[in-house]
């Protein structure tokens, strides 16, 4: 179980900066999935670690975003003094147009085109039906295609594994 988390950690990791856009709580995230999932272990087995890593640290994510909702202008600010995880403009770019989003529509669209998962796949990690997750992604292409929130209109492809 250890040799299989290990091997999953660094795939979960970029999950979890996508979704967060901040290192500090990828890394807290993914810290708590790896302590719940091997938890869980005690008492199950798992065919596919990476993917309950994954749905883990999804969970934890929406539910961090539902108790607490900082406003836009402190996160903004914390991200321009963090330090980027890639020297890349085009990644940089794109975590800027996700902050735009909400949660459930920011883990819609990088589930779907950073991860490549299928609709379903989205809605069952997200809990969810496979409507909300066409809705979810609906309106956020709809916010990151406006050049107001994403002067360089990010499109799907350019979500894919950055």
């Amino acid at each position: 179980m250890h040799e299989a988390i290990v091997a999953a950690y660094p795939a979960v990791f970029r999950y979890a900066y996508v979704l967060t856009g901040d290192q500090a709580q990828a890394e807290d995230i993914c810290q708590e999935a790896v302590v719940k999932t091997l938890w869980r272990a005690r008492r199950a087995a798992f065919t596919n670690v990476e993917a309950y890593l994954i749905r883990v640290a999804l969970n934890d994510f929406l539910q961090k975003k539902r108790h607490r909702q900082r406003s836009r202008e402190a996160e903004r600010a914390a991200s321009e003094q963090q330090p980027q995880v890639w020297n890349d403009t085009h990644t940089a770019d794109v975590l800027s147009a996700l902050d735009v989003l909400t949660p459930r529509e920011r883990a819609a669209v990088v589930g779907r085109f950073y991860l490549s998962l299928t609709e379903r796949e989205v809605a069952e990690a997200m809990n969810v039906t496979v409507g909300s997750v066409k809705q979810f992604s609906s309106r956020a292409m709809k916010k990151l295609r406006h050049p107001e929130h994403s002067p360089a209109g990010i499109e799907p492809a350019r979500l894919e594994r950055m």
